[in-house]
């Protein structure tokens, strides 16, 4: 039976701190190391103590096996500890999902409850997104790099130097004392900078001195330009499936390890200093973990959670559970209404991130049965539903019927839109019929191989014609704005969707877009004089753009913001197709769309932040 850290009692933490004379100063510090392997720690069995000053204090505390973060993103895990509910309760599950990358007005984190009680709270983390997603409310001081800083990571000195004379301040005075300290070191590729000492080296890589090999030959060489950790990183970490490469990632893992264990005890002196160690009240919890390449693995490993000081304190503060975290996803869901007879015949098929939705059957037929566990299929009258589960909420609608051909764009419509007002893409078909060679009417649009599977674009258009073109890709690529080179015309980012970028001119336009991996789907929409324009006049590497019997449209999570696309539209709009898009669980009244730099820093974040 796996053991969670629930939600945080704060009725219980709470009712048992107010009665608390002034004279006995509480202190309490949450302690964040996100990415720690939990096997490079000592106290949880490790040969090697690379973390002498967590296993002195751990010795007269507790070391707890078997908890699991509750949600796999770094930002929402962050969340959950500083509001004591899930994902579910606070709302804040990526914040590359805009309508979901902040705290709901509703959550409020443990530093708004203890700062009305009269604490002194202090924070310092070491990512930028940590301080613009609500998780700083309550908070007397907050401290963390800002977005336009050329490094928007700080390391562990940086983050606990920067902070060391509020909180010596703090510890200094009769206040009640709450600390949160969340350190980014370990995460993404920060280890490649790392410099384990030589006898660090030796005990991991033992096993493999004395045989005369390329270990041996590196501890024996002198360089004075780089140090025996980089001769052997380069020597070592290029190969695969080799145990010594994996020994000396964890040696570099626990050189990282070194140093978040050096800020701590740079912590316990703050507390010596002031007199407050022997009754702090600590807890050592690590974020969600991902190796050395920067993925998040796709099952949560245990985390470190080690308690030091008050168990009764610390035991109100994080409950331990028994079970799963039970958490409800949210639902967005998508209706398909037929308006026409003559389309009895539409087949509709969805899918989403992580794989395909399930089939849903031909017109008001029967619907096939599930094949995953990403959706449901609700058959009503005359409509046909998908509903997505999930936190992204990105999908992609696919509809195949041979009168589409004639159905026009402002005959289809999404929630009080129709296709043709609307800037929904469409996705290019896997199997469009080939441009024809004596074709009367020229494509708009040319899109051909510029090699390295990127495109080059060239507008066909009168001197004076206005051109817009969104260009998106499915999955979401944050950088294309980056990317995308034009020459005729400028470049605007999509206010509501990250990976979509509008290139806009007059005349005569050429662009360039980025190289494309093969599981990538590309979105257009392109308007010429306001009036949306066609698939079937644009071309790709000589092949329509799309299926005239088929039109797949792709939304991004953006996409969920959208008032005039999404939720059920009085009077309802009437026509040959008509397409609903509801989200169940809209959270908070109040969305708060980021700012560009804000967007720009999301960009460049990896999808598990």
């Amino acid at each position: 039976m796996k053991r969670r850290v629930s939600a945080l009692a704060l009725g219980l933490y709470l009712a048992s701190c107010g009665g608390a004379p002034e004279s006995a100063a509480k202190t309490t510090i949450l302690c964040v190391w996100d990415s720690v392997e939990i096997e490079g720690l000592q106290v949880y069995g490790s040969e090697i103590d690379s973390t002498p000053v967590l296993t002195q204090l751990a010795s007269s505390g507790e070391v707890m096996e078997g908890f699991f973060p509750q949600s796999g993103s770094a930002t929402s895990a962050m969340a959950c500890l500083l509001t004591g509910v899930g994902p579910e309760k606070h709302g804040l599950r990526s914040i590359h999902e805009l309508g979901a990358n902040m705290l709901w007005d509703e959550a409020r984190t443990i530093a708004e409850d203890l700062n009305a009680q009269g604490w002194r709270t202090l924070a310092a983390v070491s990512q930028a997104h940590f301080g613009w997603g609500g998780m700083q409310r309550g908070f007397d001081v907050w401290q963390g790099p800002e977005l336009r800083e050329p490094r928007r990571t700080h390391m562990a000195q940086q983050v606990f130097e920067g902070l060391r004379p509020e909180l010596e301040a703090a510890l200094a005075s009769t206040d009640n004392v709450f600390v949160v300290l969340q350190f980014s070191d370990l995460r993404g590729r920060s280890w490649e900078s790392r410099e384990p000492s030589e006898e660090l080296l030796q005990a991991y890589l033992k096993e493999w001195r004395g045989q005369g090999g390329v270990i041996d030959a590196e501890f024996a060489a002198t360089d004075e330009e780089l140090s025996l950790a980089r001769r052997l990183a380069s020597a070592l970490l290029r190969r695969t499936d080799d145990p010594r490469k994996t020994a000396m990632l964890s040696a570099l893992h626990a050189s990282g390890l070194g140093e978040l264990d050096g800020q701590l005890g740079e912590l316990r002196s703050c507390l010596e200093a002031s007199g407050r160690l022997a009754k702090a009240a600590i807890l050592v919890v690590g974020g969600p973990a991902e190796d050395v390449t920067g993925n998040v693995a796709l099952e949560r490993p245990a985390l470190p959670f080690i308690r030091i000081g008050s168990s009764e304190l610390l035991d109100d503060l994080y409950q331990v559970g028994e079970g799963e975290s039970e958490q409800r996803s949210r639902t967005r869901q998508i209706t398909v209404r037929v308006g026409l007879a003559a389309y009895d015949g539409l087949q509709v098929t969805g899918s989403a991130p992580g794989g395909t939705l399930e089939l849903i059957g031909e017109g008001a037929g029967d619907t096939a049965a599930p094949r995953d566990r990403l959706a449901a299929v609700v058959l009503e009258e005359q409509a046909l539903c998908v509903q997505l589960n999930g936190s992204r909420g990105e999908f992609i609608l696919r509809l195949q019927h041979p009168k589409l051909f004639g159905l026009g764009d402002e005959d289809l419509t999404i929630g009080g839109l129709s296709l043709e007002e609307s800037d929904l893409p469409v996705l290019l078909a896997s199997r469009s019929p080939e441009w024809p060679e004596n074709a009367i009417v020229g494509p708009l649009l040319d899109l051909q191989s510029a090699g390295g599977r990127r495109l080059k674009g060239t507008l066909n258009s009168k001197p004076l014609d206005r051109v817009e073109i969104l260009v998106e890709s499915f999955p979401p690529d944050y950088s294309l704005p980056e990317k995308v080179k034009v020459e005729g015309g400028e470049v605007a980012r999509h206010e509501l969707r990250p990976g979509a970028v509008w290139l806009r001119g007059t005349g005569a336009m050429t662009f360039e877009l980025p190289p494309r991996s093969p599981k990538e789907r590309l979105g257009l929409v392109m308007r010429l004089n306001g009036k949306r324009i066609h698939g079937s006049r644009i071309r790709y590497l000589a092949r329509t753009f799309s299926d005239p019997g088929q039109l797949e449209l792709g939304g991004a999570p953006g996409v969920w913001l959208e008032k005039n696309l999404v939720g059920k539209q009085e009077p309802p709009v009437e026509s040959a197709i008509s397409i609903e898009l509801v989200d169940e669980y809209p959270g908070s009244t109040s969305i708060s769309v980021p700012s560009p730099a804000q967007l720009e820093y999301m960009w460049r974040l990896g999808e598990n932040e």
